[in-house]
């Protein structure tokens, strides 16, 4: 995505959510805020699903870069000026085949990728979402805004938004 695009986006993304705040606002609907990526800081399980995520990842790294490491020989050998036309056409046509593997392997491995993300993560949400749907019910709030992701263009002087991150790390622990 090109760098105005973002912009753009970012921009609109601004309005849609002050359009939205306001109107919540208008309907006398009960907000509070809370801060996932605080939330998730201390939270155990979510901890424990990164560090599952990294180390798989890490060995998916590795496996990259010993594909890599097979590719230098054929790279070194078509650089060798002496190579006959026969044989240059023959390493050149493997160069090929490992090639398109290694792009065929990086294709697989984002879509592994996500799935392996989600397969960690959606439980996860699941129970934040849980978590946070419970505090709000128990504590009447209409609505809760992820405040990392929320920008508030205008609060009136003596609007409060209660923030609840406190309350869901407690229950997160």
């Amino acid at each position: 995505m090109g760098r105005l695009t973002k912009v753009c986006a970012s921009i609109i993304i601004f309005f849609m959510t002050a359009a939205c705040c306001s109107a919540l606002a208008e309907t006398g609907a009960k907000i509070c805020s809370v801060n996932i990526p605080m939330a998730l800081e201390g939270w155990k399980e979510y901890g424990d699903g990164r560090v599952e995520f990294d180390n798989w990842m890490k060995l998916k790294d590795e496996e990259m870069k010993k594909r890599e490491e097979e590719m230098k020989p054929l790279v070194e050998a078509l650089q060798d000026p002496s190579l006959s036309k026969e044989d240059r056409e023959k390493k050149l046509a493997e160069w090929r085949e490992k090639a398109a593997d290694n792009q065929n392997f990086m294709k697989a491995l984002n879509e592994e990728k996500i799935k392996k993300e989600r397969s960690i993560t959606g439980p996860l949400q699941q129970k934040l979402q849980g978590i946070v749907r419970e505090i709000c019910e128990e504590k009447g709030f209409d609505v809760a805004l992820d405040s990392r992701k929320t920008v508030m263009i205008y609060r009136g002087a003596g609007v409060k938004i209660p923030d609840i991150t406190d309350e869901v790390m407690e229950k997160l622990k």
